[in-house]
């Protein structure tokens, strides 16, 4: 691989650890922190296209490029995952705040009536 190559293979294995250190900050539910990261994964995205739109391409290249997308790949998911199961956390709140609310304006208005 040619260094064009070679930084471009380093620039997505430091997507991947930063991929890897969103899935910790989701994991200790530090969410207002992972939307800044998000900014940062999809700048350091729009820099990997940008640099690997002309690059020429070799068998080492393409398969140095497929191991860490393959992994890129894994850690998304995970933090797919997490993110699903914080939806579903906040929609079971939500609901459980709607129904308060609801056994709360009932009472009150037997208290008037």
């Amino acid at each position: 691989m040619n260094q064009q190559q070679q930084d471009i293979v380093a620039g997505y294995a430091a997507l991947l650890e930063l991929n890897k250190r969103m899935i910790e900050i989701a994991v200790a539910g530090e969410w207002e922190d992972l939307v800044e990261m998000k900014s940062e994964h999809l700048c350091q995205v729009e820099t990997l296209m940008n640099i690997e739109y002309d690059v020429n391409v070799n068998e080492a290249f393409r398969e140095a490029k497929r191991a860490v997308l393959i992994q890129i790949a894994a850690s998304e998911q995970e933090l797919r995952d997490r993110l699903q199961q914080r939806m579903d956390e906040l929609s079971g709140a939500i609901c459980q705040a709607r129904s308060q609310r609801r056994v709360k304006n009932a009472y009150e208005k037997a208290a008037i009536g």
